[in-house]
């Protein structure tokens, strides 16, 4: 199954995935097996059969998922028949679908829920798309329809919603991932004979891309029913000898799922609710407004205190890695933005915060660089110096995560009040992706040899990038090649000096971390932005740790189970908030402070 890839690599400012067999994530939610490399232009497959060949409408099927013999879960589908999908199109084929599972990760039990409604043409191409996930806390949603070759797709994850129009390829049958019956579908229709190498033109629904499927055959072991394959995601699939796929095995993660026996009782069907966005705070006034430059469009909200006239202090809120809206939800986690960025506002602060580009009402080139995210970020500074309601001298920058590193070099620059940096890196994007990579590993159980082996590989990665050598993922691990897709960005964020950077900064500084972060450490990143703000002889520094609170600074029991708390509906602490209201308050509003 397809493992999602990220819009740009995250290392230290969106959740941290949960490093287990199960991954959270993606636009869809959760993830099993590796990943397929780049698209490639598919072959024309086979002849295929048609669906009103092989299925009768009521037929149903279930897969168990097993790890190591214990039962995690199930995919069932079931086969509705044909149907109108619309009044010009009446030859569609309607299957519904879910994965259930349950499963002990590190520090807890994650359990994952996901359904769809696929409605496909006779011989099983997607004319139609309702995917649901449900994650922990955390809902997604993707909405699709095809037309040609083209797929329109609504992707809602929590509140935040984006439309984007996908080529998917010619022939291609869809897989979600943990959706075997999207793969014994396939199968079906495709029809792999027994010894022969074959193709099937899939579409991943988590990373929203084509790849092939390439089956290249096994020798049969004793009680297999029919034929056997290992397939270009290193899954091995059995067949029967009806062509109906009997059992999947991911051998790197001793997983298997098992297709159920006709005497088994199927699980019941459930249903995934979808939240309604959350209702923008009543009591603050606001205003939507659009920065633009160079075909760039940055979209965001300017909210401050009701009646209050004059020139204001201000705020700009910059995120971290990982695209996020303006209220701080990112893959369907709320980071909690909103609340911090509220509660400033009514302490009498004007505040900007804008969806990320590429994400909500936001536009601009892909392939992002770190410097794009920079320039973003000084155009937003600009925007807010030219109101005549901001007092341009009185302006504080607030950078979470990888925007800790963008806020000093804005800073460096423009003469403003303060600079603020939550949990800010105080090491280079590599030593913290290679710490987090390898502890990923770690939890999911790997000896010393793999661990020193994929410490190699990362150090080799890192080096090729830095020399700017082509890099194939076909070359590399699973943990690396997701970062492939982002290599700009990283190349980029390679160049910078976090300490260097911050040495720079001449207005007050305060830099907040949460003892149980586990992407941005309290001992050697926020030491070592202390240590530059020393050196540096800077007469207005303080740094403040929060035993308690994790890198969103919500409370968290820590440990393993800290990733897991990234899903769970928590609210930003109090403390941690009062202590950056009053810190502001004494450097933006000296008589308020009194």
């Amino acid at each position: 199954m397809a493992r999602s890839a990220n819009r740009r690599a995250c290392a230290v400012g969106r959740p941290l995935l949960l490093a287990s067999v199960l991954l959270a994530g993606s636009p869809a939610g959760a993830m099993v097996g590796a990943q397929p490399g780049e698209p490639e232009p598919s072959p024309a497959p086979a002849q295929r059969r048609s669906i009103g060949d092989l299925l009768t409408p009521g037929d149903t099927a279930t897969w168990w998922v097993e790890i190591e013999g214990e039962r995690i879960g199930h995919n069932s589908t079931r086969y509705e028949g044909p149907v109108a999908l619309s009044g010009e199109l009446t030859g569609a084929h309607l299957f519904r679908e879910q994965v259930e599972l349950d499963a002990e990760v590190p520090g807890g039990r994650l359990v994952q829920r996901y359904t769809t409604r696929l409605w496909t043409d006779a011989h099983a191409r997607p004319l139609r798309l309702e995917f649901r996930a449900a994650v922990s806390d955390v809902r997604s949603a993707i909405d699709a329809v095809v037309e040609g070759s083209t797929m329109t797709a609504r992707i809602r994850q929590g509140p935040s919603e984006r439309r984007q129009e996908i080529e998917l390829g010619d022939e291609v049958i869809l897989l979600a991932n943990n959706f075997v019956s999207h793969l014994d579908l396939a199968l079906a229709v495709s029809a792999p004979q027994a010894g022969q190498q074959a193709t099937i033109p899939l579409f991943s629904v988590n990373v929203l891309r084509p790849f092939p499927l390439v089956l290249t055959p096994l020798e049969s072991e004793e009680g297999d029913p029919g034929a056997r394959f290992r397939d270009s995601l290193g899954e091995t699939l059995v067949l029967d000898a009806r062509g109906r796929l009997e059992r999947v095995e991911v051998p790197a993660q001793k997983l298997v799922f098992r297709r159920a026996a006709a005497d088994e009782a199927a699980p019941e069907w459930f249903e995934i609710d979808l939240p309604g966005a959350r209702a923008p705070a009543t009591d603050l006034e606001r205003e939507d407004v659009t920065i633009e430059y160079d075909g760039v469009s940055i979209a965001g909200s300017v909210t401050k205190p009701p009646d209050v006239g004059g020139r204001l202090p201000a705020v700009f809120f910059i995120s971290g890695s990982g695209g996020q809206d303006r209220e701080g939800n990112s893959s369907g986690v709320d980071v909690g933005t909103w609340e911090i960025l509220d509660r400033l506002t009514r302490e009498g602060f004007l505040v900007l915060r804008v969806d990320d580009r590429g994400v909500g009402e936001s536009t601009g080139p892909g392939n992002v660089t770190f410097d794009d995210l920079v320039e973003d970020a000084r155009q937003a500074v600009q925007y807010l110096r030219g109101r005549d309601d901001v007092d341009a001298s009185r302006i504080a920058l607030l950078g979470h995560s990888e925007g800790g590193q963008t806020a000093p070099i804005l800073a460096a620059e423009m003469d403003l009040g303060a600079v603020v940096l939550l949990a800010a890196p105080g090491r280079p994007v590599t030593t913290l992706l290679r710490e987090q990579l390898l502890r990923g590993k770690e939890l999911m159980g790997a000896s010393d040899e793999e661990l020193t082996a994929l410490a190699a590989q990362i150090d080799s990665f890192f080096a090729a990038l830095s020399r700017g050598e082509e890099v194939s993922v076909d070359d590399l691990p699973p943990e690396l090649a997701a970062f492939v897709g982002g290599r700009a960005w990283l190349e980029s964020h390679m160049r910078q000096d976090p300490v260097a950077n911050l040495a720079r900064v001449e207005e007050p500084v305060l830099i907040l971390q949460g003892g149980r972060d586990v992407q941005v450490l309290a001992d050697r990143d926020a030491t070592a932005l202390e240590a530059a703000l020393e050196a540096a002889g800077h007469p207005d520094f303080e740094l403040v740790v929060l035993p308690q609170l994790d890198h969103l600074f919500k409370r968290t029991e820590g440990g393993d189970g800290a990733a897991l708390d990234y899903l769970k509906d928590r609210p930003v602490d109090e403390e941690f908030l009062d202590l950056l209201v009053a810190w502001l308050k004494a450097r933006l509003m000296p008589a308020a402070a009194q």
